[in-house]
C-alpha cells in the first residue's frame, strides 16, 4: 500500500462509511480488516441494490483506494468469498460469507420455538 498524499487525505473527507466488524467470522475467514470491509459492503450494497457497485462508491464508503481493492477482489476470489453474479451481471460475496451472515436459519428456528 501506497502513504496517501495530502491531496488524496483532502479528498477523504468525503467518505461516509462505516463497518462493524465481527472478528469472529473475520478470523474464521482468514480475511484482513480490509478484505472485511469491502465484502461487508459489497454483501450491504446488494441487499439492497440491483446495479453493480462503481470504483467511486467502494471509495465513497471505504476510503480503499480502486488499485487495492482490485488485489482484493483477486485474493477474494481464491478464496472464493468473491464471485461474478452472471444473472445480475455484478461482483457478489461467495457463499461461505452469507453463511455467515443468512437470517433465513435463524428466522426459521424463531418460529418453531415462538408460542402459538
Amino acid at each position: 500500500m501506497e502513504a496517501v498524499t495530502s491531496m488524496e487525505f483532502a479528498k477523504r473527507t468525503r467518505i461516509d462509511g462505516s463497518t462493524t466488524i465481527n472478528h469472529f467470522v473475520r478470523v474464521s475467514l482468514k480475511l484482513s480488516l480490509m478484505e472485511y470491509t469491502v465484502l461487508d459492503f459489497i454483501y450491504s450494497h446488494n441487499e439492497k441494490q440491483t446495479i453493480p457497485i462503481t470504483f467511486s462508491e467502494f471509495y465513497k464508503a471505504t476510503g480503499i483506494i480502486k488499485e487495492d481493492i482490485q488485489e482484493m477482489f483477486k485474493s477474494l476470489k481464491e478464496k472464493d468469498l468473491l464471485v461474478w453474479d452472471v444473472k445480475k451481471k455484478r461482483v457478489d460475496v461467495g457463499a461461505a460469507w452469507k453463511s455467515c451472515f443468512s437470517h433465513e436459519e435463524k428466522f426459521a428456528v424463531m418460529w418453531k420455538v415462538h408460542p402459538k
